[in-house]
């Protein structure tokens, strides 16, 4: 591991009501990086990142806000570079459901960082180019074996007979946070699902750690049921 390129890795956090959602599971994620290639623990105060945040959002008068902290790799240890506030629409301006086309060009799943958050993919920025020019917001994006992975900024979940289904970390998804979530809240099916599959489905969804739950009501030319309880 100790000749790996290492990225700048991190993470999105939603500041609300004054208090960061899902803190604990951020936290979790970012304590899972050293583990997956064996570095030395980060040492930090959370406390300081949340009074840190607060310092930032009385600054530019915020109550809402999308924190990004960026973490880095000295040596062996991972350690945190900056972190950013930076301002968000009220969700009212976002579309209820949304539509996804499928991009074009695979991601690695044998990229050792595939389930994490860097600053050097740009597959992401590039997909979401691809899907503004078909007149949608996200793409839908596949690896090089043509199994479904997730969208340009959300995971994916696949909804046939009440029973949730989203992607597999061997297909090289982001392991997000409220997928984290949702999987133990909804007892979600972890599964390889291939683009050729998804046809089957009842219903589709995506979520994020800023957005939470967003129905899929479209992708390429299949139309799914957005009226499905989650």
């Amino acid at each position: 591991m100790s000749k790996l390129q290492f990225p700048i890795f991190f993470e999105s956090m939603l500041w609300e009501g004054g208090t960061i959602h899902n803190f604990d599971l951020h936290l979790n994620r970012i304590q899972s990086i050293t583990k997956r290639f064996g570095l030395k623990p980060i040492l930090f105060d959370a406390d300081d990142i949340r009074q840190n945040a607060i310092k930032k959002m009385q600054e530019l008068n915020l109550s809402t806000a999308k924190l990004r902290l960026s973490l880095e790799v000295q040596d062996t240890t991972l350690s945190i570079k900056s972190l950013e506030v930076i301002a968000i629409e009220s969700n009212q301006n976002e579309p209820s459901s949304i539509q996804l086309v499928t991009f074009p060009v695979p991601k690695d799943s044998e990229n050792p960082f595939s389930n994490f958050k860097t600053e050097n993919s740009l597959l992401y920025k590039d997909s979401i180019e691809y899907a503004l020019s078909k007149d949608t917001t996200q793409a839908l994006i596949v690896n090089e074996r043509s199994e479904v992975v997730e969208t340009s900024i959300c995971n994916i979940y696949f909804v046939k007979d009440k029973i949730i289904y989203t992607p597999s970390l061997h297909s090289g998804c982001i392991n997000g946070v409220m997928r984290k979530k949702l999987i133990k809240e909804k007892n979600i099916v972890e599964r390889t699902i291939l683009l050729s599959e998804i046809s089957n489905y009842d219903a589709a969804f995506a979520s994020n750690a800023l957005r939470g739950i967003i129905p899929i009501i479209r992708i390429d030319e299949i139309g799914y049921n957005i009226d499905v309880k989650i």
